[in-house]
């Protein structure tokens, strides 16, 4: 492997017969045997059998901390909330209004009026989901089983995939009014959200994929706990909870808000502590774990190639 001593990598992540590792300074490193449309991100088409540099985030000093891929396409974050696309766009799966392949990464600006930070990304075989910062409007373009050849970014349609959530007049997200004509709050009355998207997950094959997302029901521990406390903690906890695994990370500034059995042991625990710190009680009280029994999977969707 082409790394210095100081190179340490901290995630890796793969599409079909292509791979990258990202290191602990942001850099991205792709190799595989399937470039034929850019996936690798080289500026070229040739299959590469040792992990190269991707220079042009060097170049410009972005620092990538996610990335995902689809069956030829990838999607990338940066530490700034900034996305980049690029590969096969055959399906409209980069979001930059057109079929052709990418080469590079390209950056895709999804809010232009707003300029709002992407919190989340996720990707499909031939399909790429975002999630925003501020609002966690998600955004979703390329084609699956309820999208076709989408080749820009649209809004994701809660009110139409998820009803029973999120009504007939959309999601709110926030306090104020849903900007296609949402209601005031999902409690009528109140100024908070009965739920909330903790964050987004997409698994594909050749023949399928199923695109997920985490919500929490916050209506059993709106009137126990604050409200900005909530959403900030699932904030945290979606930023750092990695879309590959089940079991949420532990994470000491908000682990009062779960029972100790829901977290993942952190490290340096032992077998005597039952795997897991002591927590630090929460004001909530012994309601204030509800919020664990809050989280669930929801809008699940089976798509065909």
């Amino acid at each position: 492997m082409p790394f210095s001593e100081k190179t340490q990598i901290q995630k890796v992540a793969c599409g079909h017969n292509f791979g990258f590792f990202i290191s602990n300074q942001g850099l991205v490193y792709s190799f595989g045997e399937d470039n034929s449309d850019g996936q690798l991100g080289l500026g070229h088409t040739y299959p590469t059998e040792y992990p190269e540099l991707i220079q042009c985030f060097r170049d410009i000093g972005e620092r990538i901390d996610t990335i995902e891929c689809g069956f030829k396409h990838t999607i990338a974050k940066s530490s700034l909330g900034k996305i980049y696309t690029w590969g096969s766009s055959n399906k409209g799966q980069l979001g930059h209004d057109h079929f052709d392949s990418e080469l590079s990464p390209r950056a895709l600006n999804i809010d232009k009026k707003n300029n709002k930070k992407i919190h989340q990304i996720a990707a499909g075989s031939s399909h790429s989901m975002v999630m925003m910062d501020t609002n966690k409007e998600i955004y979703w373009f390329g084609t699956c089983g309820n999208l076709q050849d989408q080749s820009f970014p649209i809004q994701f349609d809660f009110a139409k995939y998820m009803p029973d959530l999120f009504g007939p007049q959309g999601p709110v997200f926030g306090n104020g009014a849903g900007e296609n004509g949402g209601q005031q709050s999902m409690a009528l009355g109140s100024q908070t959200q009965d739920f909330h998207i903790v964050k987004i997950n997409v698994s594909w094959s050749k023949t399928m994929t199923i695109s997920s997302m985490l919500i929490a029901d916050l209506r059993a521990v709106n009137q126990e706990t604050n409200y900005t406390r909530l959403l900030s903690s699932l904030n945290t906890l979606g930023s750092r909870w990695d879309a590959r695994d089940i079991m949420p990370p532990y994470i000491d500034s908000i682990s009062g808000l779960f029972a100790s059995n829901i977290m993942r042991k952190p490290a340096g625990a032992t077998a005597k502590d039952g795997g897991k710190k002591p927590a630090p009680k929460s004001k909530a009280g012994a309601k204030g774990n509800s919020m664990a029994e809050s989280l669930y999977a929801g809008g699940g969707v089976l798509n065909r190639r």
